[in-house]
């Protein structure tokens, strides 16, 4: 099978990193049907149809992985680990903070490049609230915490990817793929199969490639994304100021080297901000009164409104009964930012 050039395959030669592999259950706000894999990476397999897929959302998959670990920066962590502890529950610790960074990094990547988000319950907090079973008298409560144990899934190698009886999952045209109609997260308006683009082994090949400095840029911006699509119930206003920072990781990267000159007259450092913004978005050399340059600007001006004036987009004012045509316009807007801050990113990575 092909592997990544530049990133550790499962046979290691370097004797001073370890290998590991994982397998966690995630789950996904789009039922998926199929498996991809990411040569000897990652890949994600659906269960089989015996498993409960509830519609819509948080339908589980298995995430399979692998990752080397550098054996010397393993020992100074234990060393410097604050924790009354023996070294082996140290090294538990330590090990447990690996796997979970190599899998929520690959749900953070796996939802920027695809319409699905892919998510855990959260591992830090106990979610316990009151339910109802949906089939069931709605006034018989429980209090329960979120949970998903796919029973007993059986598995030929603990230590290796699983060979899966399924189809590959299908993949499409980025342009089709990427120039569908968003609503919320995960949303599958049209009913369709889960799809990937064709280009999907392009972006993650250029990912991992990515030298020390660019791929946590590029992270960072990727995060921005995903916990913007995490509080989109929450807060609009919050989603709305995510979705542009996002770009600010890039744009610093983009422009690390960049010597600053101060001004003349008063001598304050010119960061020229709304110009890197403008030409990061491919806008700067257009006329001043171009609509594309005009629509940028008023991108970044609505984030700043947002950030250093308090305003809050119409959806977070709790007004009842009042449904505005300036918030369908906001929400129409909000679904838009989603779709160029994607085409963005992805961009940004396959010029990289």
């Amino acid at each position: 099978m092909e592997t990544t050039p530049g990133y550790p395959t499962s046979l290691t030669c370097d004797k001073n990193m370890a290998n590991k592999f994982g397998r966690d259950v995630v789950l996904s706000t789009i039922d998926i049907g199929g498996y991809y894999r990411f040569d000897n990476i990652f890949q994600i397999i659906a269960f089989d149809d015996s498993h409960r897929k509830p519609n819509p959302g948080h339908v589980p998959l298995l995430l399979e992985y692998s990752f080397e670990v550098d054996k010397d920066q393993k020992e100074h962590l234990v060393e410097d680990m604050c924790v009354d502890a023996n070294k082996e529950f140290k090294e538990r610790l330590i090990d447990a903070s690996f796997y979970k960074s190599t899998s929520e990094e690959i749900m953070i990547l796996l939802t920027l490049f695809t319409n699905s988000m892919f998510f855990i319950y959260n591992r830090n907090t106990q979610e316990l609230s009151w339910f109802t079973p949906l089939h069931d008298d709605c006034h018989d409560l429980f209090w329960g915490q979120k949970f998903y144990s796919p029973g007993d899934i059986q598995i030929e190698d603990q230590n290796n990817f699983s060979l899966p009886s399924i189809g590959e999952i299908p993949q499409v045209e980025p342009s089709e793929y990427y120039g569908r109609l968003f609503t919320y997260p995960g949303q599958n308006i049209s009913g369709e199969e889960f799809t990937l683009p064709n280009i999907i082994d392009t972006l993650f090949r250029n990912y991992y490639n990515l030298e020390h400095d660019a791929k946590i840029a590029f992270l960072q911006a990727s995060t921005f994304f995903y916990q913007s699509m995490k509080i989109w119930f929450e807060s609009k206003s919050l989603t709305y100021t995510a979705l542009i920072s996002c770009f600010e990781s890039l744009i610093h990267f983009d422009y690390k080297n960049e010597k600053y000159k101060p001004c003349e007259a008063c001598e304050t450092t010119q960061y020229a901000v709304m110009k890197k913004f403008r030409n990061f978005l491919g806008v700067d050399d257009l006329p001043t009164d171009d609509k594309s340059r005009k629509y940028v600007k008023m991108l970044y001006d609505l984030r700043s409104k947002i950030l250093h004036r308090g305003y809050l987009l119409q959806a977070d004012l709790a007004i009842p009964g009042h449904y505005t045509y300036e918030e369908a316009d906001q929400r129409s807007l909000l679904m838009n930012v989603v779709s160029i801050t994607r085409k963005r990113l992805i961009q940004w990575l396959l010029n990289h």
